[in-house]
């Protein structure tokens, strides 16, 4: 008995399922029904996924993003280097411009010497040998000939006993030029801050337009300029 009403049960369970199913499929697929008038239906048979989906672009294998980071780098820094490069030489012009106008204005207004600074100061003393530079004084007969300072008028002008004919003439300052001995030779400092110090010759310097002298008190003084050094007459 029991073994029936299994069995019973059973085929229940298999036709309730079979019920179901039939339900199921009535209710998911119905028959498409066309009404008279309507417009004819048309099915396209090509694959809607072919044109609403497109493939994304698959990256090129060879871009190696840590290489084109070095290579902007060393773009970047040589670029860097090359404004810097521009700058130093623009700087070097500039200074080179500075240059050239700094000694060009010091050509223009060279500093004074010692010699200059004392040109319009009275340098002529008794007892030194001089030379005088008045070409047309007697029709040029006393031109670059030697004398000795007697007598000193009014600071700029001088009486001259001249060695050769002791004529005694008398100019000024300006028409007069120092003399230079030789070497052992008394001479004096006739310009400059040594003026007035008595001195001996030492060296004369012919390329260099300039004379060493030691002074009485043992100093030697170098690089003396022509103007500033006259002979002392014995």
């Amino acid at each position: 008995a029991k073994e029936l009403s299994a069995e019973v049960s059973h085929e229940k369970f298999l036709a309730q399922q079979v019920q179901n199913a039939g339900e199921f499929k009535e209710s998911e697929f119905t028959e498409l029904q066309r009404k008279e008038g309507d417009a004819p239906i048309k099915i396209s048979m090509g694959s809607a996924s072919s044109s609403a989906v497109k493939k994304a672009p698959i990256p090129k294998a060879d871009s190696n993003i840590l290489e084109q980071a070095f290579d902007t780098h060393d773009k970047s820094r040589d670029k860097d280097k090359g404004e810097k490069r521009k700058m130093s030489a623009m700087e070097r012009v500039m200074l080179e411009n500075e240059e050239a106008k700094k000694r060009a204005l010091e050509k223009a207004n060279p500093p004074p010497s010692s010699s200059e600074e004392s040109e319009g100061e009275p340098w002529i003393a008794k007892g030194l040998v001089v030379k005088v530079m008045h070409k047309d004084l007697a029709g040029g007969k006393y031109y670059k000939k030697k004398g000795t300072i007697e007598k000193v008028r009014d600071q700029f002008m001088a009486d001259v006993r001249m060695s050769e004919t002791k004529d005694l003439i008398r100019l000024d300052q300006e028409m007069l030029e120092t003399v230079i001995p030789n070497v052992g030779k008394r001479v004096r400092v006739v310009k400059g801050f040594r003026r007035g110090t008595n001195a001996t010759m030492r060296e004369v310097d012919l390329e260099g337009f300039c004379v060493t002298i030691v002074a009485e008190d043992g100093t030697v003084l170098e690089g003396m300029n022509y103007d500033q050094v006259c002979k002392v007459a014995d």
